[in-house]
This record gives structure tokens, sequence and C-alpha cells, in this order.
């Protein structure tokens, strides 16, 4: 696995941060985004949207398949192991 995965994303639209998020998980864990488990058992996309929208330094913090998930307001997607 690498150690950490990029990508940059549109965090006001809650289906690109949504598939902005599995995809770099995808890539971090070595797998299929359709082998993922379902993204709002770990976080509600437009709740996270709606957090970023607050400020620009905002970010939003979770574990997601093994891994550690952090979206900035910037619209950067940061993924590493947990």
């Amino acid at each position: 696995m690498n150690q950490s995965e990029r990508r940059d994303v549109d965090v006001g639209d809650p289906s690109e941060l949504t598939a902005g998020i599995v995809e770099t998980v995808a890539a971090q864990v070595g797998g299929d985004p359709t082998d993922l488990p379902a993204l709002h058992d770990a976080v509600d996309p437009e709740a996270a949207a709606a957090v970023l929208d607050t400020a620009a330094d905002a970010s939003v913090t979770f574990e997601y398949a093994n891994t550690r998930v952090v979206v900035h307001a910037s619209g950067v997607v940061s993924v590493t192991d947990a």
C-alpha cells in the first residue's frame, strides 16, 4: 500500500465529493471502488459538504474502509492507513 493518496475534488458537490473520497480510498487500499462499503455508513457527504462550506480552513476527518480520510475545504482529500 501507498503511504497516502491525495486528490482534488469539488467539495461543494456532494456527488463529486462522494466519488472523490471513494476513488481515493480505493487507490489507497489497492482495490476497486465498487468493493468498498457504503460511504454513508462512515459519513454523510451532504453534511460534510455543509461543514466544509463554513470556512476556508474547515476540514472533516473520519475513518472509512480501514483508512483515515481528511477532506479540506480547499478540495484536497487525503487518505492514509488507519
